[in-house]
């Protein structure tokens, strides 16, 4: 019985006197934090301590008695942290509900994307002088250079609706694709969620352009170059053959075509678009001969019409003199 008694005592000594560490960490008042959206190994730092999030996103921080979680959280930093490779997240502002104390946090995504004509063919990016993009909170991004590379958009926020918290997507429309100085897309007709995927095509208002030169008086070809002005005023030769050329890819916008053959070459403006054919009349040396003769004959034929004797001598001068002897001018 005294042996019992002696291996008891020991045990119940432990439980009445904790152990020292034990005791502190139980009576040590926290501040319990949680991240919004959950997130995992998110660093916060306060008096030159860093704590992290576990799984959950939860993180608990000691605090002074007496301190409030009000007080304690504006001397918290909270960091941010790269989800994966297309995804960051950082902090945006505290919310309490409630007893719970939240770090809302600000997701980034990194989109990249393509440009794509009428037929779904793809533009070259060094074609592309401006895109203007706009967010749904109002953010207006304008990218001239790195076209090609990925970027970092805005992609979600937090809010406090109802006393909830509330995850809401932003959106970006395409407000101006800018080539050769002419607007191919239709503002805010296009838009995407960087939230729903990592890449997003661009469909651009380009078409193709055939220019036919063609004889003004016998509508045949004609024609071997071609000068066609673009919308920012520079110009392109295009080589005809058979008096046609085909210009593929085009931006939409205001043209000036203008043949190099032929003595007279009138500009035709041309609005494109769409895919069409232009028709460039030119006026041609055989249009020249063809007309000048046509008039020639006219006048000689209205000459011969008031005199009537200058007829019969052209018809006796013509049959060698074996018709009727001509009758002079009337007195």
């Amino acid at each position: 019985m005294r042996r019992l008694v002696a291996r008891l005592v020991p045990l119940l000594l432990l439980v009445a006197c904790p152990a020292p560490g034990w005791a502190a960490s139980r009576s040590t008042p926290v501040v319990s934090v949680r991240t919004f959206p959950p997130v995992s190994g998110l660093p916060l730092t306060f008096e030159n301590q860093q704590y992290v999030t576990d799984s959950a996103g939860r993180v608990q921080i000691p605090r002074a008695p007496g301190t409030t979680a009000v007080e304690l959280l504006p001397r918290i930093a909270v960091g941010s942290r790269h989800v994966d490779s297309r995804t960051i997240v950082r902090f945006a502002r505290w919310f309490t509900v409630g007893t719970e104390s939240y770090a809302a946090l600000d997701v980034y995504r990194q989109i990249s994307w393509r440009f794509v004509d009428a037929r779904g063919k793809p533009v070259p990016f060094g074609r592309i002088e401006r895109l203007v993009l706009r967010s749904s909170s109002g953010q207006v991004r304008v990218f001239r250079t790195g076209l090609a590379r990925s970027h970092w958009f805005f992609a979600r926020r937090v809010s406090l609706i109802r006393g909830k918290l509330v995850k809401k997507d932003l959106d970006y429309s395409v407000q101006r694709v800018v080539v050769l100085g002419a607007d191919v897309v239709n503002a805010g007709q296009q838009t995407f969620l960087p939230e729903s995927g990592h890449s997003v095509s661009f469909h651009l208002a380009f078409y193709a352009l055939t220019v036919r030169g063609e004889d003004a008086l016998f509508g045949s070809p004609a024609g071997t170059h071609a000068q066609l002005q673009l919308p920012d005023g520079s110009t392109r030769e295009l080589r005809l053959s058979h008096g046609q050329a085909v210009v593929p890819s085009l931006p939409r916008g205001n043209y000036t075509i203008r043949l190099r053959d032929g003595l007279y070459r009138p500009a035709q403006p041309l609005v494109l678009s769409r895919s069409q054919v232009a028709v460039v009349p030119v006026v041609t040396y055989l249009d020249i001969i063809v007309v000048g003769g046509g008039l020639l004959a006219l006048a000689l034929g209205l000459l011969l019409a008031g005199r009537p004797y200058l007829a019969r001598r052209a018809a006796r001068l013509a049959t060698g003199g074996r018709g009727p002897a001509a009758d002079g001018p009337p007195s």
